[in-house]
């Protein structure tokens, strides 16, 4: 039985606890060398719910407990390209299980991947856009697994050596230097984020819209946290501008500097208001991110 063809097994046992934990299961896992352990990770990661992977990873936990560094980040790159539609709320992407192995090392084991997702070559720009539209919508529910609820778990679902695995494991990659510490829910937006905007990995697809009632085009675009473009054009008048602000993702929302706009000596006031009415009223719809001024 090969690798792939064990986690299939594993998937008919389940539910899995330390009540189901089988012995031969056990054994075939020890003959299991590193390579074979990921692909067995990935398969199940690919192929099979959130809830499924979290009992896998902590009744099993000698399917990564032996992983060194150089091994963690063949899972991650192996884990890439992922398949995940952006519907906010959507209750099917947030218990999928396409981005489980973040989850297992910032949510349990309690490392950032973060940093070496943003950083590393292997990935590619389009693959980490992808990654930083899943944080914007799923970020909050899918990377974090609060502590006491992890404890109650394992202590009353899961062996008690799951607690010395994950320490183990923990002390081992921050000494590595390659993961840092846990990203915890309320600093995703801000530590995250920085990393994106140094990284200039944000970019929203800019809209050239024409108003229909008038034949004036409006074109804005989110270029970084701190920052967007608007482009405004009819017969007489061909106007671009940065407007600073902040991006954030719960909602995903972001607050323009109505001042920046309103000093802008270029245009007239009921110009100014009909392009800030449109992008209000547009962007959530086209873009997926509420503009406000503010």
């Amino acid at each position: 039985m090969n690798e792939l063809e064990l986690a299939k097994y594993i998937n008919t046992s389940q539910p899995l606890n330390r009540y189901r934990i089988s012995d031969e299961i056990k054994e075939m896992i020890s003959h299991l060398d590193a390579k074979q352990k990921i692909n067995l990770l990935v398969f199940s990661f690919r192929n099979y719910d959130k809830n499924y992977n979290k009992e896998l990873c902590l009744t099993y936990t000698t399917l990564w407990n032996e992983l060194e560094e150089s091994d963690w980040k063949k899972l991650i790159i192996d884990m890439f390209p992922r398949d995940v539609e952006f519907i906010k709320g959507n209750l099917k992407e947030i218990n999928t299980s396409s981005y489980f192995d973040v989850f297992l090392l910032n949510g349990i084991i309690g490392v950032s991947p973060f940093e070496f997702i943003f950083n590393e070559a292997r990935i590619n720009e389009e693959q980490k856009r992808s990654f930083i539209n899943y944080l914007k919508f799923y970020g909050n529910d899918s990377f974090f697994y609060n502590e006491r609820e992890m404890i109650e778990d394992i202590v009353n679902f899961y062996e008690l050596g799951v607690f010395s695995d994950i320490v183990k494991m923990k002390e081992k990659l921050i000494l590595c230097q390659c993961f840092n510490t846990q990203v915890c829910p309320i600093d995703l937006d801000k530590k995250v984020m920085d990393m994106i905007n140094d990284r200039s990995l944000i970019r929203e697809i800019p809209q050239n819209i024409i108003d229909s009632e008038t034949e004036q085009v409006i074109s804005y675009s989110i270029i970084s946290r701190g920052e967007m473009i608007i482009t405004y054009n009819n017969n007489t008048v061909n106007f671009s501008i940065k407007v600073t602000g902040e991006l954030i993702f719960q909602p995903s929302t972001f607050y323009a500097d109505l001042s920046v706009f309103e000093r802008e000596v270029n245009l007239s006031e009921d110009v100014k208001k009909h392009i800030i009415n449109f992008i209000e009223n547009d962007s959530e719809k086209t873009i997926g991110t509420k503009i406000i001024f503010d």
